[in-house]
């Protein structure tokens, strides 16, 4: 079996099925394949935006100590 792949081969299969894809995702650590993720772009609407900045200041402030 030959290790080395060219730059256009990837090392994640082909999936027939979520499942499989689920099944293999469950069963690989994606720090394995690291060196074929991309950057991508990401949108997100403002209300999702502010329910998600809600949540990390609530969390925030439950961690703050407060000493009298």
């Amino acid at each position: 079996m030959n290790n080395i792949r060219r730059a256009t081969e990837s090392a994640i299969p082909e999936f027939k099925s979520i499942q499989e894809e689920a099944v293999f995702w469950d069963t690989h650590d994606t720090s394995e394949f690291e060196d074929e993720f991309e950057p991508v772009d990401l949108q997100v609407s403002p209300e999702l935006r502010s329910r998600l900045e809600r949540r990390s200041r609530d969390k925030q402030s439950r961690r703050v100590v407060h000493h009298n």
